[in-house]
């Protein structure tokens, strides 16, 4: 009788491993698919909006404060500026980032304030566009000339603030070029921007808009 029945326990013991086996290797697919992490592995790993991993709180913001760009070390300052600031930092590609996490908000219309203290221009591209945007979502287009930089500035549409959660301010900028490409030195880095600072205010509701 023994040896009867010894085969079958054998396979269901093997039938029950490899079902026990697919599941978990169907679970260890659905956390590829929907990972179950911070957003902090999320900005840096994932989408690569961060060059520097962002220690304890150090994409918290404050509404009100000024991000210096002249200053070395910020998390807050992602991916496509350069790294070492010099009173500012030039963009380096055709897009860059800012991570902002909000410690508190109100109901307040906010807008967002990027100082430019340059422009990179010639006589092939004597325009800059510059596309700003949060979360995905388009705050505004500008075609910039004026080499000595200003201050662009769009108000933050409802609910893009949260508090606790990082927003990405994103510039999208398909003129950048290198001094190299227009005979300008050896500097190969596509050049755009050179921010100074990037802030948000609260605006209050009976203020003209710009």
């Amino acid at each position: 009788m023994d040896h009867l029945t010894r085969p079958t326990l054998i396979r269901t013991a093997i039938i029950v491993s490899l079902a026990l086996l697919g599941i978990y290797y169907l679970w260890v697919l659905s956390l590829t698919r929907a990972p179950r992490v911070d957003e902090s592995y999320r900005l840096f790993f994932l989408e690569g909006a961060l060059s520097t991993w962002p220690d304890g709180n150090a994409l918290a913001y404050r509404v009100g404060e000024t991000v210096s760009f002249a200053e070395p070390g910020d998390p807050r300052i992602g991916r496509g500026f350069e790294r070492r600031p010099n009173q500012g930092r030039w963009t380096n590609g055709r897009e860059a980032t800012i991570v902002l996490k909000p410690l508190v908000t109100t109901s307040t219309p906010h807008r967002v304030e990027i100082n430019i203290a340059r422009v990179f221009l010639s006589e092939r591209h004597e325009r800059q566009r510059v596309t700003l945007g949060i979360d995905g979502v388009t705050l505004g287009t500008w075609s910039l000339s004026d080499a000595t930089g200003e201050t662009i500035s769009a108000p933050l549409p409802a609910g893009a603030l949260t508090p606790g959660q990082p927003a990405l301010l994103t510039l999208s900028l398909p003129d950048a070029h290198s001094p190299r490409s227009v005979g300008r030195g050896n500097d190969a880095r596509p050049l755009a921007l050179f921010v100074s600072s990037v802030t948000i205010q609260r605006v209050d509701p009976g203020a003209r808009p710009d």
